[in-house]
């Protein structure tokens, strides 16, 4: 009887030690998760900070260009003045500017109001 009394507390501190293991290595695992996941944020949030360099380094320009698509499309002879301006600051052609700048944000007929009134302004822009 002793015996298996003794047996029975032995078995019992052996799972109690097993148990105290693995929750010991749970919480080692769940640390470490904590670790990553926070290392992963901190990479996120610098290359945020990297991407906004960036832009600011580039020009405000296009960014007030892409506010003035989405914002309205009765804008245009603003948005062209930005634009050329923008391409005269930066030495790019209006025609790749166009293209990336527009493609995802006008419709068709509002293209078609765009292209109208560039050409108007540059004609003006020619023949003065």
């Amino acid at each position: 009887m002793l015996r298996k009394k003794g047996q029975k507390k032995e078995k019992r501190e052996e799972e109690e030690e097993e148990e105290e293991e693995e929750e010991e290595e749970e919480e080692e695992e769940e640390e470490e998760e904590e670790e990553e996941e926070e290392e992963e944020e901190e990479e996120e949030e610098e290359e945020e900070e990297e991407e906004e360099e960036d832009d600011d380094e580039h020009c405000s320009t296009r960014k007030i260009i892409t506010l003035a698509f989405d914002k309205s499309v009765f804008m245009t002879e603003i948005i062209v003045i930005l634009m050329d301006k923008y391409c005269i600051l930066h030495g790019h052609s209006f025609g790749t500017l166009f293209s990336f700048a527009t493609i995802s944000v006008m419709s068709a007929v509002d293209l078609m109001r765009f292209e109208t009134s560039f050409l108007s302004t540059e004609l003006k822009f020619f023949t003065t």
